[in-house]
This record gives structure tokens, C-alpha cells and sequence, in this order.
């Protein structure tokens, strides 16, 4: 593919996962479990684009643009979404943690796309628990040494895991 091509094409992408974050914003802001759904389907859809946009980047890495100044750390968990969590047993609590070791791969997989895919399965997720539930149980997945991080764990859209390879 031409320069020009692949310029033309990383504009369309940027353009689109721009209006996918404002979309998830949107759902995220209303607050409506029902809607969790949304945010799974669209982040798989984000995840899609950038990974097509990878492909880019290996074959054009001057058009990468600069890491962004403003990340925005993952909300806390409110004090009820808490009271909720801690009504999930021991058992729910390990299947929690082996669906998003299930959905890890050996290589690096964006923890937003994790916590979609967990939103997405009905056996698993819970209404009134929150994805930044789930990304708190992949920090401790890492940490106890199941999964290899990249990036910064308090920020789901800007870090990775992949599956230990110890």
C-alpha cells in the first residue's frame, strides 16, 4: 500500500475509535446497568480497529502519533457497586478470575478488551458490579503472577496482559 493509503486509512480508524470513546463516555455517564452490553459490543469493536491500526503501524511507524498527556485513570469503585462485590462468593470470585485467564492470550491483549469480553458473558458477570471490578481482579492476577503486564494497570484502556510465561 501507498504512503497515502496508509495515512488515509489511519485517519478513518483515529476518527472512528474517537467516536467509539465518546459513545462508550455517553453509555458510561448514564449509568444504566442494561446498557453494559453496549459498552462490551463497542469496546470489541474498538479492539477490532486497533488491531487493524497495528498492522499500520508496523508497516508506517512514523504515522504512531505520541502517547496521550491526559490519560484519565480508571474511576473508583463506588461505596454500593463495593457492597455488591462483596457479596460474590469465593466460587463466583474464581471463576471470575479463570474467565479472564481463559480469555487472555500469549500475547499482549488490551485489559479494556478483557473486561468486554466479561461484560459480554452472562455467566460470569454480575449486574451492579462494575468493569473496574474486573480490572482490579486482573491487577491481582498479575500481581500473584498469572499475567505479564504492559503499561499502567490503573488505566484499562492504556495497559496489557498477556498470559504468565513462567
Amino acid at each position: 500500500m501507498s504512503i497515502n493509503t496508509d495515512k488515509e486509512l489511519n485517519n478513518l480508524i483515529e476518527e472512528s475509535i474517537e467516536k467509539i470513546d465518546l459513545a462508550m463516555q455517553k453509555i458510561f455517564s448514564s449509568r444504566e446497568n442494561s446498557k453494559l452490553y453496549s459498552i462490551a459490543t463497542i469496546g470489541r469493536a474498538k479492539g477490532l480497529l486497533g488491531e487493524f491500526q497495528k498492522s499500520i503501524y508496523e508497516r508506517r511507524p512514523e504515522l504512531r502519533p505520541p502517547p496521550p498527556k491526559d490519560y484519565v485513570p480508571d474511576r473508583e469503585i463506588t461505596i454500593e457497586e463495593r457492597k455488591n462485590i462483596n457479596l460474590l462468593s469465593s466460587e463466583k470470585l474464581e471463576a471470575i478470575d479463570n474467565a479472564l485467564l481463559s480469555y487472555a492470550k500469549q500475547n499482549y491483549v488490551k485489559v479494556a478488551r478483557l473486561i468486554g469480553d466479561i461484560l459480554m458473558n452472562k455467566d460470569i458477570h454480575t449486574e451492579g458490579i462494575p468493569d473496574v471490578f474486573y480490572a482490579e481482579r486482573i491487577r491481582k492476577l498479575a500481581k500473584d503472577g498469572f499475567l505479564e503486564s504492559q503499561g499502567n494497570l490503573h488505566y484499562m484502556r492504556y495497559s496489557e496482559v498477556r498470559l504468565s510465561k513462567k
